[in-house]
Order: C-alpha cells, then sequence, then structure tokens
C-alpha cells in the first residue's frame, strides 16, 4: 500500500531519538527513508541488549528504513553522499551547530548538488548562543524548559521528571511536520527551505498553552504549575481509585461533576451537587431508600450524604444496618443517627429521621412538626406530607422542566402545590 509521501527520498543521517524517529514517520507514510550510519552504526544499536546488532530501541525508532553505513569523514565515502543526495528530496541531520559544514555537508555545499531539497538541522539549543556547543538530552531540556517545575511535588516542590523521554518525542513529531510543510512549499514555489529546529524550542512551544496563560496578564501573574485549567477548578482528582481499578477523572463543566461523581462511585474533591442530582434528591423526598429507583439510590440518595458532607458508601452501610433493625451508629457530635427499630419511629414529640432520609428544609418542620405532636402515628402523617411534596415536585420537573428553571418559579409552584391540599 502506498502512502501520500510516496516517491519522496530521505536521507536521515541523525543518531539516537529525535531525529530517527522524524525520518521513521516520513516512512510510515510511504517515504524512502535511507539511513546513513558510521560504519560503527548507530549508537542506538548497543544501547541494550538485542538481537543480530540491533536493541528494541534501535528497531523502535527506525523501521520503514533501508541502511548504508558510510564514513563521511573519508573522501571516498563523502563521493558515495553526494551522489545519494542528488536524488533526495530531504536531507535530515543532528550534527552540532558548524560540524555538518566542516565535514563538507553544509547548507551551502548541498545545495549546490540540489538546489530545491529540504535542508533539516536538528540541535539541542540553536546554532547560537551560550549552549549551542553542549550535547542535549532528554533530561536536560526537561529541567531547562520548565517541565520539571511544572511537575514539581506539591508538597516539598521539589522537581520531578516526567518518566519518558518526552523532549525527543514532541521534536520528532514537530521535525516531521515541518517537514511536510516544506515539501508543500516547494510544490507551489519550487525552492527547498532551511528547517531550524531546537529541542529546547520544541518543547517551550509544547508547554506554552499550559504555563504560559498564567503570566499572560501583566500584574495579574500566578504560579505557571498550577495552570489555568487547575486554578479554576476544572481538574479536581485526575487519578481516582475505585475498588481494584484505577481511573484518571478530569471534569471541565461544572454541570457534568454529578454525572461523574455517580459513574466513580464516591465524591470528586471540590466538586458541587449538579441540577441533576439536586433535581433527584427533590423527586425522591420522603422516598424509602428501597423504593428509589436505581438511578436515584446511586445519584440522588448519594448525592444528599454528600451534601451533607457524609462518606456515601458508609452512609449506605448505615442504612443497611439499621434497615435490618441493628444498632445505630453514632456520628461524631455523639448523636444517635437512626433508632434500633424501626426508622421512622417518633423520638421526643417528632419524628427522628435517619441516615437514608433526605435533609428537610426548615419550612418543612415548621408545617410537620404540629402534625407529629397531634398523634402517636404522625409518622405516617409525616410520610404522607413528604410524599405529597415528591408528587408535587415530581410534576414540576417532568412537566416544565426549562420554563421552571428559575428557583423563585418553583417554590411559586410549591406553594400553589401546599394550599390546592
Amino acid at each position: 500500500m502506498t502512502g501520500p509521501m510516496e516517491g519522496v527520498r530521505v536521507l536521515d543521517l541523525t543518531t539516537m531519538v529525535a531525529g530517527p524517529v522524524a525520518a521513521m514517520m516520513l516512512g510510515d507514510q510511504g517515504a524512502d527513508v535511507i539511513k546513513i550510519e558510521p560504519p560503527g552504526g548507530d549508537l542506538m544499536r548497543g544501547l541494550n541488549y538485542g538481537r543480530r546488532g540491533m536493541s528494541g530501541t534501535f528497531l523502535a525508532c527506525n523501521r520503514n528504513k533501508r541502511s548504508l553505513a558510510v564514513d563521511v569523514k573519508t573522501g571516498e565515502g563523502l563521493e558515495i553522499l553526494r551522489k545519494l543526495i542528488a536524488t533526495a528530496d530531504v536531507l535530515v541531520h543532528n550534527f552540532r551547530p558548524g560540524a555538518a559544514a566542516r565535514i563538507g555537508l553544509g547548507e551551502a555545499a548541498v545545495r549546490a548538488i540540489r538546489h530545491d531539497i529540504i535542508y533539516v538541522s536538528i540541535s539541542g539549543f540553536g546554532e547560537s548562543g551560550p549552549y549551542a556547543s553542549q550535547r542535549a538530552y532528554d533530561p536536560v531540556i526537561q529541567a531547562l524548559c520548565g517541565l520539571a517545575d511544572i511537575q514539581r511535588e506539591r508538597d516539598t516542590g521539589r522537581p520531578r521528571m516526567v518518566r519518558t523521554i518526552i523532549a525527543d518525542n514532541t521534536t520528532a513529531l514537530m521535525a516531521a511536520q515541518a517537514i511536510t510543510a516544506a515539501l508543500f512549499a516547494r510544490e507551489r514555489s519550487g525552492e527547498g527551505q532551511h528547517v531550524r529546529l531546537a529541542m529546547l524550542d520544541a518543547m517551550i512551544a509544547y508547554l506554552w498553552p499550559e504555563a504560559m496563560p498564567s503570566l499572560t496578564f501583566v500584574g495579574e501573574e500566578r504560579d505557571p504549575a498550577a495552570g489555568e485549567i487547575r486554578a479554576a477548578g476544572g481538574v479536581a482528582l485526575p487519578i481516582r481509585q475505585v475498588s481494584s481499578k484505577t481511573f484518571a477523572v478530569v471534569s471541565i463543566r461544572r454541570d457534568r461533576r454529578g454525572a461523574v461523581r455517580r459513574r466513580m462511585g464516591g465524591t470528586v474533591p471540590g466538586a458541587r451537587a449538579g441540577r441533576s442530582d439536586r433535581r433527584r434528591a427533590l423527586q425522591d423526598r420522603g422516598r424509602p431508600d428501597d423504593q428509589c429507583g436505581g438511578a436515584a439510590r446511586d445519584g440522588g440518595c448519594r448525592a444528599r450524604e454528600m451534601a451533607r458532607g457524609g462518606d456515601p458508601a458508609a452512609a449506605a452501610g448505615q442504612r443497611r444496618a439499621v434497615g435490618a433493625g441493628a444498632e445505630p451508629i453514632r456520628d461524631p457530635a455523639g448523636s444517635a443517627s437512626a433508632r434500633k427499630s424501626h426508622p421512622g419511629r417518633v423520638r421526643d414529640g417528632r419524628r427522628r429521621a435517619s441516615i437514608a432520609r433526605p435533609r428537610k428544609s426548615a419550612a418543612w418542620r415548621r408545617r410537620s412538626a404540629p402534625t407529629a405532636r397531634a398523634s402517636s402515628k404522625s409518622w405516617v402523617t409525616a410520610r404522607m406530607t413528604s410524599r405529597a411534596w415528591s408528587a408535587i415536585a415530581w410534576c414540576i420537573v417532568r412537566r416544565a422542566p426549562r420554563r421552571l428553571s428559575n428557583q423563585g418559579a418553583i417554590r411559586a409552584e410549591r406553594r400553589k402545590g401546599v394550599k390546592s391540599d
């Protein structure tokens, strides 16, 4: 199968990771990539164990290529390379600045052979500056570009590295994209370009959307390590453990956090109960937990426990224990959360709500308290009143969820329902 780069020949004079991976991506798209290696081979061949002189890392960075061993420091080897340049569309190298010109492979010498070639030079810190002649490795670039500071530990402030060669891989992606753009420009103009790419520049550009927004507005600078999305409370808890599985949890929109909370079976720190959770709690008002629907038990009842600051899993255990007639579990303040017998039993002249019951408003308690004191069957009357409220709320939510989204309109409908009763 042919790819979009079919007919494009690439001479790959790079070593290690960034350059070879960039050329490999072009080969994946159909380009004819010829890797030029010194007589001793690329350093990555002997980096680790392997077979037939090729390590696993070397193979992972150099698929879809043909290889040729040439000593370009000799006249014979340089002549072989010049013949290949005459047939090539792209030449990629990652020599340190000035080294290519010294061995006769500078841009001017290469363009004298083929004027429209795409000449690509990859370096660590650019072609000028105090670090231009220094060797560049992935951990060094991570430290200089600020990535290690962004990854620092929140407690100790110690910088941390990303446990992958992210600088090399990012540079490879940018190099492949830049080569493709240069080939497209050549199709229009007929002229070749010189693509200069530094690993440090590539990583700064990669981190720009994450780190720069915190420093954009003068006088309102913030810590770039916090990030604009995290500073706004968008990412509450990226990693969460549920049962025996680990999940990555991200919730940008506030109205989606209730759904995330229900999916994860617990709370997401920093997230409030959403409108859907409050609506479920309103529908299940006064219902026993065993009568709640599956979504209500998993969503509304859990949302009510979270609204009270409790643990949904512990509250569910307490509900099961109280429903089976077990001894009540006391809260930290020392007050009994439930009776030993029926959870709706009267205590001290008024109904005592168990943990399974939703918290009632002050207006509801004022209306139901006189009824509870009037008879020993007050808990039945209270439950009927609560179910009437549930029916009214259900009608409001089902019939006009958008028209009555205003809280004042909802309260007006509730008052009408009470008068009609």
